[in-house]
């Protein structure tokens, strides 16, 4: 009788186990995201300011912070970006649905842009409050993104669905960190 077949089930067995547990070693070791959900208390409902004090110790300088008039702010995290930079991103619902996103760098990379642009096309620049925003439209997927590069702070106002209307809306109500 041959034993050879009987002595492989168990070696791939511990082998599949001795590989699971490199991937759950992995998986333990990456860094996450610090997520910080929407503030639900009254009177503080949404509001991105409660969170200003970690992202400007992580981002390095005070972030544009805004809420629209009707908008709900729907969630905050700090993280590295895919190229490496440190971000801060903000999550809105406009007052009739959309999806709106503020995401914060501190520096720029082409690949960053290129990234959270989704490769749009560069269309003409938007001016709001004395400050000149990149604009780029990804048509097929109907989505905008409109960014501004100030020194090392980088910030994108990214809209699925919703286009300049509803970017120019947040961009009109950001101001610097108190």
């Amino acid at each position: 009788m041959n034993d050879a077949p009987v002595r492989r089930v168990p070696s791939l067995l511990v082998g599949a186990l001795a590989a699971g547990a490199v991937a759950v070693a992995v998986v333990a070791g990456v860094p996450r995201s610090t997520s910080v959900p929407a503030a639900a208390g009254p009177g503080d409902a949404g509001r991105p300011v409660g969170y200003v004090a970690e992202a400007i110790a992580y981002l390095g300088y005070r972030p544009y912070v805004g809420l629209p008039s009707g908008w709900t702010m729907t969630g905050s995290r700090l993280r590295h970006d895919t190229s490496g930079l440190p971000a801060w991103s903000v999550d809105y619902v406009t007052d009739h649905g959309t999806s709106v996103g503020l995401e914060q760098v501190r520096g720029w990379t082409a690949q960053w842009q290129s990234s959270l642009t989704h490769g749009g096309r560069r269309q003409a620049d938007a001016e709001v409050a004395g400050r000149r925003f990149e604009t780029y439209l990804m048509a097929p997927r109907a989505i905008t993104s409109w960014l501004l590069r100030d020194g090392e702070r980088t910030t994108l106002v990214l809209v699925k669905d919703g286009g300049d209307a509803d970017a120019r809306v947040l961009a009109e109500s950001l101001q610097v960190a108190p």
